[in-house]
């Protein structure tokens, strides 16, 4: 059965304040919201600040100014336009020519939007700071891990409510059932999420390290468009996917600052041989 515009429009009603990602600019003026200075660590402050930090990302669109709005609707309006125009067209050529060296990117980049990923990367990282004592990698794995999980519950919320049908469910990009348990959950892309929240994190944290969030960003994408070749994901799906994970990964980080220094320092040195190198300090 096919529900097509009186769905779309819910979501769009309902997708504002699910963006929820405090404020889209680094400092837009009049937008400010409460800060937690303590340092990030596996403690009970840190598990409670889930609490704080939900309610921040809930709240956020309603103190929105008009740059917050353009940004918004700039999301909206792209994932609105795929639905309507775009997600099938992208679809039928994406599989029309899908060859061996898509399949293989898509194998390489698919598993860092994974369950596997969603632990393994925050969990070494927290891992190393351990080890190590480490506060700055303690504190990215432990950020990433919360913004994983707090975008997560977000879009799967959004997944088990709209029923959207997956493109080998369906021929049809406009083919939505309402809310399902176990099927049709294919808005949004629940990989697109994790990437981008997980890039978000480590993009922010080392962003004085200029090859970071390009290589950060750049496997998160890899990562969205791996579902579009799979036969996984409408285009509309990749782009609000995406979005929840960047905006409210966004947050969660300005909602924690770091005093200091935030990145790791990387200087390029010539040793007496002559020969040169690296050296990276977190």
């Amino acid at each position: 059965m096919q529900k097509r515009l009186p769905l779309f429009l819910l979501l769009l009603l309902i997708s504002p304040t699910l963006l929820a990602q405090g404020d889209f600019a680094r400092n837009s003026p009049g937008i400010a919201f409460a800060v937690d200075t303590l340092p990030v660590r596996p403690d009970g402050h840190y598990l409670r600040g889930y609490w704080q930090d939900a309610k921040t990302i809930a709240t956020r669109p309603f103190l929105w100014q008009g740059r917050q709005f353009v940004q918004a609707g700039t999301v909206l309006g792209a994932a609105t336009v795929s639905y309507f125009f775009f997600d099938k067209r992208i679809q039928q050529t994406a599989q029309t020519r899908r060859n061996d060296f898509t399949n293989a990117v898509s194998t390489f980049a698919g598993p860092f939007g994974g369950s596997r990923t969603f632990w393994v990367v925050p969990g070494a990282l927290f891992l190393h700071g351990q080890v190590f004592s480490n506060a700055k990698t303690t504190r990215v794995g432990l950020l990433a891990l919360e913004s994983q999980l707090l975008s997560g519950v977000v879009v799967q919320a959004l997944k088990v409510g709209l029923g959207r049908k997956r493109p080998y469910e369906s021929d049809s990009p406009h083919d939505w059932v309402g809310p399902s348990l176990r099927d049709f959950h294919s808005f949004p892309s629940g990989h697109s999420q994790a990437a981008f929240a997980l890039a978000t994190v480590v993009a922010m944290e080392f962003r004085d390290a200029r090859a970071v969030p390009p290589i950060a960003y750049g496997l998160a994408s890899l990562t969205a468009l791996s579902r579009i070749n799979g036969n996984d994901h409408w285009l509309s799906d990749i782009i609000v996917g995406s979005a929840l994970g960047h905006f409210i990964a966004k947050t969660v980080v300005r909602r924690h600052p770091e005093s200091g220094r935030t990145s790791p320092d990387v200087s390029v040195f010539v040793d007496p041989m002559g020969r040169p190198g690296v050296v990276w300090r977190f």
